[in-house]
């Protein structure tokens, strides 16, 4: 699965609009995606409407995409980072993901150091996944390139995930370093 931000128990299941939270994961899924859609085709036939943003068609859409919006239940501003440090995802979540046989999260996000990180919880019954936060970008601000100067960080790294859960990861780091290395399956 690929989230921008992170799956928290406060924005999992969340679909803006619906009081109940939605339990199955790839129903949830289905369900935001309907929703981003609405909200796009409803921008796209009257872009002009609403005096202010509030008013405005898509207005949700957007405010989902902020901190805070959708009451602070959004999946694009969520972290897994706890004061910098790498943090489990909780097992209501992981349970959740589970049962929908997802076993490997990808986001983005926020930038953190200049190699992915690997993040797993396992739950006692409740199954297992990990998360790859794989946003290096400012790995070393001010870096000179051809273009001038370069905010997005020198650092870069390939993650490629395969069918069965898998995931390997290769690429340089700020300084110049190789990396390579795989992350084990999780167990059952």
């Amino acid at each position: 699965l690929f989230v921008h931000g992170a799956l928290n128990q406060s924005n999992f299941g969340t679909v803006p609009g619906k009081k109940d939270k939605e339990q199955d994961v790839n129903a949830w899924v289905k369900q935001l995606n309907e929703w981003k859609t609405a909200q796009v085709d409803d921008f796209k036939t009257k872009p002009c409407e609403g005096k202010n943003r509030k008013e405005r068609a898509g207005h949700k859409l957007m405010d989902y995409g902020v901190q805070g919006g959708n009451e602070g239940k959004t999946v694009i501003c969520a972290t897994y980072l706890d004061d910098g440090n790498a943090a489990r995802m909780h097992e209501d979540v992981v349970e959740h993901l589970a049962k929908g046989k997802i076993s490997t999260v990808v986001v983005g996000h926020i930038p953190h150091g200049d190699c992915p990180t690997v993040i797993r919880t396992q739950c006692k019954d409740k199954g297992a996944v990990t998360v790859v936060m794989a946003d290096t970008s400012k790995s070393k601000m001010g870096h000179p390139s051809e273009l001038g100067v370069d905010n997005r960080g020198k650092a870069v790294s390939e993650v490629l995930i395969y069918q069965d859960g898998e995931v390997s990861v290769h690429g340089v780091l700020a300084d110049g370093s190789e990396i390579e290395y795989d992350v084990a399956l999780s167990e059952k």
